[in-house]
């Protein structure tokens, strides 16, 4: 049956009925890089018409079942290339780029999404992320800027901002935009321990010690069982510093 389908294809190559019957024994021989690329090569072809499309979202998703990113990511370039308005092929795209370490390409991809649908928060989240890792500071602050209008993951937005102003120069701007949040919330560990990084990449050690041992009596008295790890990270943190004054 493969080498019929594949027959028909030598005889007619933008036959995309053939394409969508070959990719059924690929797939039956776990071809999914073959399949993939040929699925692509459909929607680039026909990219409106109704079998390529409801074809390509099963093979996409038995695919993604079996974590085959370097055969999800040939199938996804092809349908974003193919069907740039369809959100959720630039989204799995992102995520395909996140597990290969491309921070640049998944940049893109959540850019695409947050262009396309605005009011998507995982995007927008990962925009944040992804450009304080890429040093990216104003598209950070901005992202940073939008999650908290929005009120989503605002801890992660105001542990980012803070950093990325301290890292450009605005120690003052920094404590003076992290302090209101840790009043609000003097027993949240993570805002103490961003406050102590803070200090720390400005040299003042016994403010980033101080800040730490907040951290620590917090954790200290909270489930020890379920931050045991981080409260070691603290511990070490601490130690560190110390061993810096003398």
């Amino acid at each position: 049956m493969k080498k019929a389908f594949a027959n028909a294809l030598r005889l007619d190559p933008y036959n995309t009925a053939a394409m969508m019957n070959l990719i059924g024994p690929l797939v039956l021989g776990k071809e999914y890089v073959e399949a993939s690329a040929l699925a692509a090569k459909a929607l680039r072809l026909r990219p409106d018409k109704p079998l390529v499309v409801t074809n390509t979202q099963i093979l996409l998703r038995e695919i993604m079942e079996g974590r085959d990113v370097h055969a999800a990511t040939t199938l996804l370039e092809g349908w974003t290339e193919a069907r740039p308005q369809d959100v959720d092929a630039w989204h799995n795209l992102g995520l395909m780029y996140l597990e290969q370490q491309s921070m640049d390409k998944a940049i893109n991809c959540f850019e695409q999404v947050h262009r396309r649908a605005p009011t998507d928060n995982f995007a927008l989240a990962q925009l944040a992320k992804l450009t304080f890792q890429a040093k990216k500071a104003p598209e950070c602050l901005g992202y940073c800027n939008e999650l908290l209008q929005r009120g989503h993951e605002p801890l992660l937005a105001v542990s980012l901002k803070a950093r990325v102003l301290n890292f450009i120069g605005g120690y003052d701007q920094a404590l003076q935009f992290i302090q209101p949040y840790i009043d609000h919330n003097p027993s949240n560990d993570a805002l103490w321990v961003v406050l102590a990084e803070i200090h720390e990449y400005r040299n003042n050690i016994s403010a980033a010690i101080f800040a730490l041992q907040k951290a620590k009596q917090i954790l200290e008295n909270g489930n020890k069982q379920s931050f045991e790890d981080y409260l070691q990270f603290v511990n070490m943190k601490i130690k560190q510093l110390r061993a810096t004054q003398h």
